[in-house]
């Protein structure tokens, strides 16, 4: 079955897909017969004249399977087994780490465990989930499984994005207003960010599980299956599926890539302008001190044996006191400045 058209083929979609087989054209395929089922042709399993020879019992399954086959199954199942063990250690490290050890809590590491937490959920929820659909082309966790499993999935990705880029804003505060990032900085007030920031995605997440699809056929033996799609049923509430598609397609973008991306690129140019801006001006410093120091050094060394240098080592200290008293005078000017505007807002 193929994606059709409006379908979400983002990394959290659980797809329908199939695999590509030989077609063999000289073979007629509507007028077979049971006897010329061929069970070991994969497209003959599917026919409905085949289903009974072809069937095997689910205890030999595995028996039954082509080395190509066991590769297809073995390869994602350690690639889905690393994923979710390397996570799970890994965000399980840094919330224990976090909560563990006094000194590690801090604001930006406060954030950094809710962002851990986020990422715990979304590979206890999805990478479960994504290879057990990779094992099966239906649906077999029930309707209710079907809304809540990607509901989370989606709830979880939202928390994780909104997590980074608070980090980068609190990050900007710091830098930027230190005086403010001191009412901020309080892990107290952290804690309740967090739980806005959880709330808010609990609630944008909420066209993900309205965006879903139950369906419910029959198969060519009889049973019952099911498919559970990230697509709008049709018609919902009297809107075509490809226009609810398309409007569910802008809303991810503003809120999941432009406005975190916007956001964060803002805060650390920021932040990468003051930082470079101070350390021209630490290297200023730095220039006139090594000048203060020689013309002082200069002064000792020559005043006992010539005038000369005298005047010249005169020149170099008062350059240098002059570029120092500026310097001074040009950072208190700014602090102030920026303390009073923290002040007035």
């Amino acid at each position: 079955m193929s994606i059709e058209d409006g379908d979400d083929p983002s990394c959290y979609m659980v797809q329908e897909t199939t695999f590509d087989y030989e077609y063999d054209a000289d073979f007629d395929w509507e007028n077979v017969t049971a006897s010329q089922c061929n069970c070991t042709h994969p497209l003959h399993k599917f026919l409905e004249v085949c289903i009974t020879r072809c069937s095997i019992g689910d205890d030999t399954v595995f028996f039954s399977m082509t080395d190509e086959e066991l590769f297809e199954i073995a390869l994602p199942g350690f690639l889905y087994l690393t994923v979710f063990l390397v996570g799970t250690i890994g965000n399980s490290m840094v919330i224990f780490v976090v909560n563990r050890f006094k000194r590690m809590r801090n604001v930006t590491n406060v954030f950094l465990a809710s962002l851990s937490t986020a990422d715990l959920c979304l590979i206890w929820f999805c990478v479960p989930i994504m290879f057990m659909k990779y094992m099966s082309h239906t649906w077999s966790m029930g309707r209710f499984a079907c809304y809540s499993v990607h509901y989370i999935q989606q709830f979880t990705c939202f928390c994780s994005v909104l997590t980074m880029t608070m980090i980068s804003f609190e990050r900007f505060l710091a830098i930027a207003y230190p005086m403010r990032n001191i009412w901020f900085s309080s892990i107290g007030r952290a804690k309740k960010v967090i739980l806005l920031i959880w709330l808010l995605s609990a609630m944008l997440a909420v066209p993900t599980a309205v965006r879903m699809d139950y369906e419910t056929n029959l198969s060519l033996s009889g049973q019952r299956v099911h498919w559970c799609r990230r697509r709008f049923p049709s018609h919902f509430m009297g809107y075509q599926r490809q226009t609810l598609n398309k409007a569910y397609a802008l809303y991810q973008l503003l809120l999941l890539i432009i406005f975190p991306v916007l956001t964060m690129s803002i805060c650390y140019a920021r932040v990468s302008a003051i930082v470079y801006k101070s350390s021209k001006d630490r290297m200023i410093l730095s220039q006139a001190m090594v000048a203060f120091s020689k013309a002082a050094t200069d002064a000792v060394t020559f005043s006992g044996y010539s005038a000369i240098p005298m005047i010249t080592t005169s020149r170099n200290l008062k350059t240098a006191n002059t570029t120092i008293n500026s310097y001074s005078k040009h950072r208190n000017n700014r602090v102030a400045e920026a303390n009073k505007k923290q002040v007035s807002e």
